[in-house]
């Protein structure tokens, strides 16, 4: 389903934790489009003024909002567990979902109750795409990267400390997936992202999961690089109604005992009207600050 070519407007909606600070991210990503492209940014969140902050616990540097970038954008206090969520997505052509959180102990739980408010008043203004994260190892992605440590990792986090962000991210997907099966129109992709590094540098590109069990994504991902994917899924979508496993870009010499590789596809990244082009020149960075 294509959308309208017209300028979009989108509606952001983020959290606090870790997939939270993809959704600002996401607004840093809109902003890369041309206003042709994407008119108006409104951004959701009970914690709006983080939007203001430098640090985005990420590789990109420090971040900021210049007077450009906030006549396009609008900045909303909402929680989306309570507030009447209708009026603020009138004339919006698609959302963007980074709520929830794959942190231990991470005391905000809106993923669940906000992805299933989010997706009826998606319905009711009848907007024509829905974006969401949630998290490898959720529904049929168990267990989570099974080709590394890192999965095996997480998968005892969902099984122990983190029990309760599983189960809250497993029906923020269902609510999706039931949304779909009640009006066909509603067109929803689940983004699951492997590792999102804090230090890893954004690159521009990608890599999508082709099948699990055949093909290994690395494990890491920038957020920006994350968010980017979404944002382009948001305005002009290639995938529906499925959930993908998202991964870094990676240089071929790290992929060579890998019989996948050349079966993995390269996923550029549309801004301001033109694809940039897969590069295997940068390695991918150390692992270090990781956030499950």
């Amino acid at each position: 389903m294509a959308l309208s070519s017209s300028p979009k407007v989108l509606g952001i909606f983020f959290s606090s934790g870790d997939l939270g600070d993809v959704g600002r991210h996401a607004v840093a990503a809109a902003l890369e489009m041309p206003p042709t492209v994407v008119a108006t940014i409104r951004v959701f969140s009970r914690d709006i003024a983080s939007m203001e902050k430098a640090n985005w616990k990420c590789g990109c540097g420090q971040h900021s909002l210049s007077q450009k970038d906030r006549s396009r954008i609008q900045l909303v206090q909402l929680d989306c567990t309570e507030d009447d969520l209708v009026p603020s997505l009138l004339n919006v052509d698609a959302i963007v979902s980074c709520l929830g959180s794959r942190q231990p102990f991470h005391k905000e739980r809106i993923v669940r109750k906000g992805t299933e408010r989010l997706v009826e008043a998606a319905i009711r203004c009848k907007i024509e795409r829905f974006v969401m994260l949630s998290s490898v190892g959720i529904g049929d992605d168990w267990p989570p990267m099974q080709w590394c440590q890192e999965g095996r990792m997480l998968e005892g986090f969902f099984r122990t400390i983190c029990w309760i962000q599983y189960q809250d991210l497993s029906a923020a997907e269902r609510s999706a997936r039931e949304g779909a099966l009640e009006n066909p129109s509603f067109n929803f992709l689940i983004v699951r992202p492997v590792v999102l590094s804090e230090h890893r540098e954004p690159v521009g590109t990608w890599r999508v999961q082709i099948a699990k069990h055949e093909d290994h994504p690395t494990t890491e991902i920038s957020k920006m690089d994350c968010a980017r994917l979404m944002i382009t899924e948001a305005v002009f979508p290639s995938m529906s109604q499925r959930a993908i496993v998202l991964g870094g870009n990676q240089h071929i010499e790290d992929f060579k005992t890998s019989n996948e590789y050349w079966a993995n596809l390269q996923v550029p990244f549309f801004c301001q009207a033109q694809k940039l082009q897969a590069t295997t020149t940068d390695k991918p960075a150390k692992t270090r600050g990781r956030i499950f």
